[in-house]
């Protein structure tokens, strides 16, 4: 009775295992969820608002390029203007020089040519100096734009390193699926298997029950037949628990599910019943 114990007590741990296996996998199937959530609300929610930070300065740059081109031209039209305004200025001062020449002295002449010559520097210094600080700002502007740029390259790049990451773990998490229900499989029958024999134990058990209180009832002879049913039955028991350990044993070395210290417990618990049907 006491080795009958032990062995369905034995039965109980596994089955117990079992539901703590059964409840370890459903826990990683449930980060699996989650993870998969996690990685679609990164999809739907997240990267389009990144999407649109990059097209929003993509926008932001060709703007100030187009301010700067702008501001370019514009320069390049004064210029222009300017160097036509000088063009008009020195053939004035050709018709002038013409007609003092005519009508003056060199000394005078020399003099209105010193006095206007002075005018037209002092007026095209002052553009010079205008065109100098317009080009200041233009540089200044193209520095600020050059660190927005900087700015965006980095945010584009963790951008893309965060999606190379995010690639990466559903990569490895869809791995680990197929893993885990490759290994689900076989355990699937050797579950069966356990909850069959436990089922049949426990039928034998309650058979056993029986005849040990009517064992006691009876005369030594009657006592003596009993007892060879009984180890009938319980030498039934041991080929099934040896058939079943056999199977367990090469379905273990399959699947690596079952590890090899509850295979030699099993082996032990059968050579305890062999030891019994043999007193």
């Amino acid at each position: 009775k006491s080795i009958f114990k032990e062995e369905i007590d034995s039965l109980n741990i596994i089955q117990s295992n079992q539901k703590l296996f059964i409840q370890k996998i459903e826990f990683i199937l449930t980060k699996q969820q989650d993870s998969m959530e996690k990685f679609e609300e990164f999809t739907l929610n997240e990267l389009p608002s990144l999407d649109n930070i990059v097209h929003r300065h993509i926008d932001l740059l060709r703007i100030s390029e187009q301010d700067h081109f702008n501001q370019l031209k514009n320069a390049a039209k004064v210029s222009l203007e300017n160097k036509e305004e000088i063009n008009e200025e020195l053939m004035h001062i050709k018709i002038l020089l013409e007609k003092v020449y005519q009508s003056q002295s060199m000394e005078s002449v020399i003099a209105q040519m010193e006095e206007e010559f002075s005018r037209i520097i002092h007026e095209f210094s002052r553009h010079i100096q205008t065109i100098g600080s317009k080009s200041e700002s233009i540089v200044t502007t193209l520095l600020e734009n050059e660190k927005i740029l900087k700015g965006s390259r980095e945010q584009s790049e963790l951008i893309m390193q965060q999606m190379v990451l995010s690639s990466n773990h559903m990569r490895e998490m869809s791995l680990n699926s197929k893993e885990l229900n490759e290994s689900i499989k076989p355990l699937g029958d050797l579950f069966g298997s356990a909850q069959s024999l436990h089922k049949e134990f426990m039928l034998a058990k309650s058979k056993l029950a029986e005849l040990v209180v009517s064992l006691e009832g009876y005369e030594k002879q009657e006592h003596r037949e009993l007892r060879e049913h009984l180890e009938s039955v319980a030498n039934e028991a041991i080929v099934q628990m040896k058939l079943f350990t056999q199977k367990l044993t090469q379905e273990t070395l399959n699947s690596h599910s079952i590890s090899p210290k509850e295979v030699l417990d099993l082996t032990h618990k059968v050579k305890l019943h062999q030891s019994y049907t043999a007193e």
